[in-house]
């Protein structure tokens, strides 16, 4: 380590042992360092910016390169802290989870994310939810149903503004059509790394989902 006008030698001692001592993946323990690097004083100059780079074999997007992370804050009063939330939010669009990180989604929570989505746009009003059409399994529409939920969802990409004003019933969404606008959101929030099997829904998925539909 080594850096240029600091306010002493206890910045780079500091960031020394914090990295050394921190557990997990190599960009977790380096924004250790930076942390600890900024309590001990930091740059002499102030704060102003920060950047996380780090190479992994296949580790790009999709694999299609090495570069693992890429993360950097040019002009921030809190750069550290910025970086630290893109760090967040990469690995929450860019990281695939493990079968350990998806839940199943039993009636309770179907319900709630039936709502949530309703409340984000993805699905309609009560007014104008769709009912359960003979032709599929179950009762529902089956394709002809899922066809009819990308229409009403705008081919799958709602605007922010759609959110319904009347309340939406879940019992009258069809399978079909909560899975196309479980879908939909998925993509939109660019979360197809995480698009999750049949009947479950990633932790992480859920919890953003969550907060945004608490807006």
């Amino acid at each position: 380590m080594q850096g240029n006008i600091l306010t002493g030698p206890e910045v780079i001692e500091r960031m020394a042992a914090a990295f050394e001592r921190t557990d997990g993946e190599l960009a977790e323990r380096l924004l250790r360092a930076l942390w600890a690097g900024e309590a001990a004083g930091g740059d002499a100059r102030g704060k102003q910016s920060a950047a996380l780079v780090v190479e992994r074999p296949g580790g790009g997007y999709d694999g299609l390169s090495d570069r693992y992370l890429d993360l950097r804050v040019d002009d921030h009063p809190e750069p550290v802290r910025e970086l630290e939330r893109l760090l967040r939010l990469h690995r929450l669009v860019f990281q695939r989870p493990g079968a350990e990180d998806f839940v199943t989604i039993d009636a309770a929570l179907r319900t709630e994310l039936v709502r949530a989505l309703a409340r984000l746009g993805y699905l309609p009003s009560r007014e104008d939810s769709g009912t359960a059409r003979p032709g599929g399994a179950g009762g529902e529409g089956g394709a002809e149903e899922a066809v009819g939920a990308g229409r009403r969802l705008g081919a799958g990409v709602p605007s922010p503004g759609d959110a319904p004003e009347a309340p939406v019933d879940p019992a009258a969404v069809t399978e079909a059509a909560f899975r196309a606008a479980l879908q939909a959101f998925h993509l939109r929030e660019n979360f197809e790394m995480r698009l999750p099997p049949e009947g479950k829904i990633d932790r992480a998925v859920l919890a953003y989902l969550r907060e945004r539909a608490a807006r």
